[in-house]
């Protein structure tokens, strides 16, 4: 499991675990790609965007000592996103990736990923699609908080993720607000990401939806107002963030 964010990494470990699948870890596509060298695992869930090294590259690397092996030896990766749409649909294809996650990872994605692989079956299809959000939905999307309780078989995995999701957003969207002001797009659509990805993992679809949005605007260099694309995000992380304590409190 290659991933930067510590709420992704604790999902897919504890579904793994369950299923009595050792799991190591990466942090970033450098450490993957030296981790793949070392053991050569089954399967690598890849994360898409990581430092150093993201994870088109770090498959890329992967395939390109792949051809260089006389026998043949193909490692499916799993890319794991936040989103997958317009120009950027067919990116982890065109790496060498074998099928795609989308955040939140449930239980059902996960085990179906590893059917659809050991059970000889092709990656025809996404294994999973995250929904956009609508105007009447809850705060928290309801499926992925049942999800999240379910994997655990307890509260334990389920209140872990609302620990770190409390700990980390706020010095998330903090580095959207100090990106917002300059001038590297770069660097501000990457900072929207990670905060959408730690949305995307608690359900708070409508934040994900106004951080994809702001990540969007930022990539393709549109010409866009980073105050008012920041007031839906503060607006949205507000409210994911009341709920998040709610329930920790529960």
């Amino acid at each position: 499991v290659a991933d930067d964010n510590a709420i992704n990494r604790e999902v897919i470990i504890e579904v793994l675990r369950q299923l009595g699948i050792t799991v190591d870890t990466a942090f970033n596509g450098r450490e993957a790609v030296e981790a793949w060298r070392r053991q050569k695992p089954d399967l690598i869930f890849m994360d898409c965007s990581m430092p150093e090294l993201d994870g088109y590259a770090a498959t890329r690397e992967i395939r390109a000592h792949e051809a260089l092996d006389i026998a043949g030896g193909h490692t499916p990766v799993i890319a794991l996103t936040a989103h997958v749409a317009g120009s950027d649909a067919d990116t982890w294809r065109h790496a060498g990736m074998d099928a795609y996650m989308t955040k939140p990872f449930t239980l059902k994605a996960i085990t179906g990923c590893l059917e659809a692989n050991f059970s000889g079956k092709p990656f025809a299809q996404p294994v999973a699609e995250a929904q956009d959000a609508s105007e009447g939905e809850a705060v928290l999307d309801p499926a992925t908080i049942a999800d999240l309780k379910n994997i655990g078989g307890s509260d334990a995995l389920f209140r872990r993720v609302l620990d770190l999701f409390a700990g980390r957003v706020p010095q998330a969207i903090e580095k959207v607000e100090q990106m917002s002001g300059g001038e590297d797009l770069a660097a501000l659509a990457d900072a929207a990401h990670a905060l959408k990805s730690m949305c995307a993992n608690i359900g708070a679809l409508r934040a994900v939806s106004a951080c994809h949005d702001l990540e969007h605007a930022a990539r393709t260099d549109q010409d866009f107002e980073a105050g008012e694309k920041m007031a839906a995000i503060t607006r949205e992380i507000r409210r994911a963030m009341a709920e998040v304590e709610r329930l920790r409190a529960v």
